[in-house]
């Protein structure tokens, strides 16, 4: 029993650390989204993928960077760290 008891102990051990890589994984990973989404939100001036294009066609003088918004940002919305349990 006690062997039982050892050997599932160890494996434990095991997949909690395997846990832990994969969340820390994740997190990096989630982290360039995010690093990469508001690259694309600020270089978009003429238009984005949420809030669209009616702004390319139209004179460049007034183009400011966008104010970004929790709303203007879908992929690292949909983050599974941010999500509640």
């Amino acid at each position: 029993m006690s062997e039982d008891y050892e050997k599932m102990r160890r494996q434990l051990k095991q997949m909690l650390a395997r846990r832990n890589k994969v969340e820390k994984e994740l997190e990096a990973i989630e982290d360039k989204i995010y690093i990469e989404e508001t690259a694309y939100l600020q270089d978009a001036v003429a238009g984005n993928i949420s809030k669209g294009f009616e702004n390319y066609t139209k004179s460049n003088q007034n183009r400011r960077r966008p104010v970004l918004t929790d709303e203007d940002r879908i992929f690292s919305q949909s983050s599974t760290l941010l999500q509640d349990p």
